[in-house]
């Protein structure tokens, strides 16, 4: 998260001023930054194939969590969307049939559009006749780092049937909602209506999630061929798997539990029956909210036989199967709480919050699944946002 960073910090950014450029540009010359392979500009796609939305109610607001979600609604950091109350999709799809977006409303879309080109450099999709990255709702642009120029033009490689493309995604909340499970929950619930079609999905090949996916889908008779991308192509499919989530925060972009119900079933005989039905995630790998004083919290809960488990980017299928055999889940705010997911129905999640900066990310996730939750606010964090939380506190969130 940018939280916190200095003002002048982020004025004197190349990134800003660089974006500011293209994107001047790309509005002036567009033919010029589209030979470049520079697209930063969104867009709802000139055509569909075909086109599903469907609406997705928030259950934050309902018991038990509405006690939950008024206390997480002080001191929100949320990150908000450009769609909020936008009315739809494109002149061509027409405007969505629900009417502009609410506030804490979470909508689950999938298509299949034809004449998308994908530059290998950034592996974002463009609607080949109007040069505008795609997107469902709104209209907006990306910056400098997402978007950016490559020589992605000196070869063109079609790929038969549908595909859709992975960008180099590390985080693991966005990688997992954004960017796999709209597409996996569109390839088990349209299953018919892609027999016979070859899916591809183009991607760096260093994917230790989408491995892991990969064979779950394979065990249901879904297979997945990888195309591995490269800088200086642009890769060209019949058609293009184009399935997002909208919603008014990012924080609310999941919205696929019957999907991941079938994968979870399907993984379950792998999972192993000796794993710890309690597990502390401590924050690993990064330089940013550390809980201070954390040894301590870890020796209370070792002492009531949790377990510590760190989740990193190449122990996919291990997260997936402890969060499965988990019933009570600690973790400070990150990433590694996106495997809540797999979590039976009826596991505890206890979510660790500094006072002054609280989300609403996993509320929203355990909602969908009907997980128990609650959280715990410690001190305010500093310029790192770190900061220290009371280990009874944590032990009375638990009933301990």
């Amino acid at each position: 998260m940018a939280r916190g960073r200095a003002a002048w910090k982020r004025a004197l950014d190349p990134k800003l001023y660089l974006t500011r450029a293209m994107l001047r540009l790309e509005r002036s010359a567009p033919a010029l930054t589209s030979a470049i392979g520079y697209h930063a500009i969104l867009g709802p796609p000139s055509r569909f194939d075909w086109l599903s939305e469907s609406r997705i109610p928030t259950r934050m607001t309902q018991a038990p969590y509405a006690e939950e979600f008024r206390a997480l609604s002080i001191a929100n950091v949320d990150a908000p969307t450009w769609h909020l109350g936008h009315p739809g999709h494109s002149a061509e799809g027409g405007v969505s049939r629900f009417g502009p977006l609410e506030p804490l409303e979470v909508r689950r879309l999938a298509s299949l559009v034809p004449d998308v080109i994908v530059p290998g450099h950034n592996l974002l999709p463009v609607d080949a006749a109007t040069g505008r990255l795609l997107a469902f709702y709104g209209s907006t642009e990306v910056n400098w780092g997402i978007a950016y120029p490559g020589l992605s033009r000196l070869k063109r490689v079609r790929l038969k049937g549908a595909a859709w493309a992975i960008p180099p995604v590390k985080n693991y909340f966005h990688l997992l909602v954004e960017h796999i499970l709209p597409v996996v929950d569109m390839l088990l619930t349209e299953r018919e209506r892609l027999a016979g079609t070859a899916i591809t999905v183009i991607a760096q090949r260093d994917l230790p999630l989408l491995d892991a996916i990969a064979k779950i889908l394979k065990r249901l008779g879904i297979a997945i061929a990888f195309e591995e991308a490269r800088p200086f192509v642009t890769y060209a499919p019949e058609q293009y798997l184009f399935c997002k989530p909208v919603a008014a925060s990012v924080e609310h972009f999941y919205t696929y539990p019957d999907a991941v119900g079938v994968l979870r079933e399907a993984f379950a005989g792998q999972a192993s029956s000796s794993l710890p039905a309690r597990v502390y995630v401590p924050r690993t790998g990064t330089r940013i909210r550390r809980l201070i004083g954390e040894p301590e919290l870890i020796a209370q809960l070792t002492e009531r036989d949790f377990a510590s488990f760190t989740a990193h980017r190449g122990n996919p299928e291990e997260q997936i199967a402890r969060f499965m055999a988990a019933r009570e889940i600690v973790s400070v705010h990150g990433a590694a709480l996106t495997n809540i997911v797999w979590s039976a129905p009826g596991a505890r999640v206890v979510e660790i919050f500094p006072s002054n900066a609280r989300k609403t990310t996993y509320l929203h996730m355990a909602s969908l699944h009907d997980l128990a939750y609650a959280h715990v606010s410690g001190g305010s964090e500093n310029e790192r946002q770190d900061f220290m939380v009371d280990s009874a506190a944590v032990l009375r969130a638990l009933g301990a």
